[in-house]
Parts: C-alpha cells; structure tokens; sequence
C-alpha cells in the first residue's frame, strides 16, 4: 500500500436518525477541511446493515487536505460532457479530482475522475449514482460504466459496472488524533463498488476494483461526507502491477471550535461510569437506551440521571434523544 490518507474524526457530536443522505455533494463557496492519517492495524468497514458499528481508534495523524466543491469549467464540460460541478482535494497529497453530472430531478451522475496518476473518463457511459436524497430503503443502483482511461504507463478503454447502495447506518467510535476526548458519530453510509476491465489497444490489459464508502451525519453544514474511504484494487499482469492502495479521510474539526461545539451539546460525565449515568449539558434525555457490545439493548430510561448499578462492567453505547438530534456515545461501566 503506497499511501493512505486518514483523519480523526469528530471528537462527539449529535445526529438526525432518519437514515438519509440528502446529496452526495453541492456546490459551494467555503472548502471542506479534512484530516489525513494512517492506521495500525488496518480499519474494519465490514460491519453492514442497521445498527452497524465501526471502529477506528487506532489513528495517526499525517497531514491534512481541503475540499472545493466549484463549477465545471467551460473546458472541463468539454473534456468531459455532462459535468457540471467538481469536488477538488487538495493538501499534502496528490490533488484529487470527481466530476459530477447533475439534473433537477436529484439524479447524480460521475463523468470522471482523476486521482492518484489516473484518469478514469466515463465518455461513453456515465457512473450513475441515481437520485438524491437516499434513505437506507432506498433500491440500489446498479449501472453498467465504459469510457477511456490513462495513466503515465498505460492508456486505453474500459467497460465494467458499478453499484450504488445505502448499505448501513449505525456508530462510528474511536479516538481523535489530538487527544483522548469520545469520539462517536451516529452516520448513515453510502457505498459506491464498481469493476473495471481495462482494454490496450483492444486486447485485455486488466483490471480495476474500486469501493468508496462515504459516511454522512445529517444535521449539519459540513458539505459532503464526515468520514470517506476509496480502496482500489489495480491488476495489469504485463506490467507486473498488482496493487492496492486505500484512500481515507474524515471531517477535520478545528481545535478553536471543539469547545464551542460541545457547550452546545448533551455529554456524559464523568466518563468512566460508576452507578449513575449522569448527563451533563443544557437539553433533556429523553428515551435513553444502553446497548452493550454485543448490540443488545440493556437498558431504557428518561431523564439526566439513570441508574445503572445493575449493569456488569464492560463497554457499552448510550443513544439518548434531544430536542436536536440524537446523542450517541461510549461509556465505560464500572
């Protein structure tokens, strides 16, 4: 693995429960700020399905990046027909580019996309992502893709498919990067999985494999995804190429602005937990519910302060509802 790109995440925060992602992205004047990291071991985004749970804890911080999200370009709806807007990363890596395709209907389309010294360009048939919002019903959309594609040592054609799916929503725990606050993010996620065969003068060359997932927490201006993987998969045998290289980035929250962020919040303290769960802050909990590593709910209550004298000690998850979204957060049970 050449380079991976990871960031820490949001160190607590509150989100809507309705499973939705309302748009894929928009345009917009103010940039996206991001967090890149590594991770030792690898992160687990197998957990799929309702009420999934995702851990990455185990982050180290390496850089950061922006996301603009502009126009296409006269010359870029040239290049590549349909584009209307871009969402461009840049920061201490290679810039990155997706151009999207988008019509009044919510329909999202990917037109192309040039990342790490390649250049895919759906100039025959678009990714289509289908419409905007998604919900976790939502049906999967499943597209077949072809177009050119070239790199500093190959170029050609590709066909494939791809599939676009609500494949989960749940928690994301861990860690931040600058310190040893909760971390918990209630996100639904959108998958994007497609398979390209790669043709060189039309003789076969290949293969690309590529999943993105992008995790979304409703309920706020951040313009995208808090949390976004891309793993691809690149096999061109004539070359001796067989790698993979993953991509990981997440929702940089600026230290100035966590204090703000969390008065404005309902948080449990003290953390660790002896026999009171007690949650401090200006809104009401209201229909509390423990839910144990296993995923079982142990317990359901109302109020600020809950008695859990009668929970075996271990690590549990509290989802607690306010007036302005749901809390989700890890405690420790003494």
């Amino acid at each position: 693995m050449k380079k991976k790109l990871f960031s820490a995440l949001l160190l607590a925060t509150v989100g809507a429960s309705a499973q939705t992602i309302d748009s894929f992205y928009t345009i917009s004047e103010t940039s996206t700020d991001y967090h890149l990291a590594s991770s030792d071991p690898a992160i687990d985004e197998t957990p799929t399905g309702a009420n999934a749970v995702w851990g990455f804890d185990n982050l180290t911080v390496s850089g950061t990046s922006s996301t603009m999200v502009v126009e296409a370009t006269e010359t870029q709806q040239t290049s590549y027909p349909g584009s209307t807007m871009v969402v461009e990363t840049t920061g201490d890596f290679a810039t990155t580019q997706f151009f999207l395709s988008s019509s009044d209907n919510g329909n999202v389309g990917v037109t192309a996309v040039a990342a790490q010294g390649l250049l895919l360009n759906y100039n025959t048939d678009n990714l289509d992502l289908g419409a905007f919002p998604k919900s976790f019903s939502s049906d999967a959309v499943q597209d077949d893709v072809a177009g050119v594609y070239s790199s500093s040592t190959l170029s050609g054609t590709f066909t494939g498919t791809a599939t676009t799916s609500v494949d989960a929503y749940g928690t994301i725990y861990g860690l931040g990067g600058d310190g040893d606050l909760p971390m918990v993010l209630q996100v639904t996620r959108l998958k994007i999985e497609q398979t390209l065969n790669l043709f060189y003068i039309g003789l076969p060359a290949g293969t690309l494999n590529e999943v993105m997932y992008s995790y979304y927490l409703e309920g706020t201006e951040i313009n995208g995804p808090v949390f976004r993987t891309l793993t691809a998969t690149l096999n061109v045998p004539s070359l001796g190429i067989n790698d993979t290289e993953q991509s990981i980035e997440s929702f940089y929250l600026p230290d100035a602005s966590i204090e703000n962020f969390q008065k404005s919040m309902l948080l449990i303290a003290p953390n660790p937990v002896a026999d009171v769960l007690h949650f401090e802050g200006d809104l009401q909990a209201t229909n509390v519910k423990v839910i144990d590593a296993a995923g079982r709910n142990v317990l359901t209550a109302t109020g600020n302060d809950i008695n859990v004298s009668s929970l075996s000690a271990g690590v549990y998850y509290v989802n607690a509802q306010t007036e302005r979204g749901m809390l989700t957060q890890k405690i420790i049970k003494q």
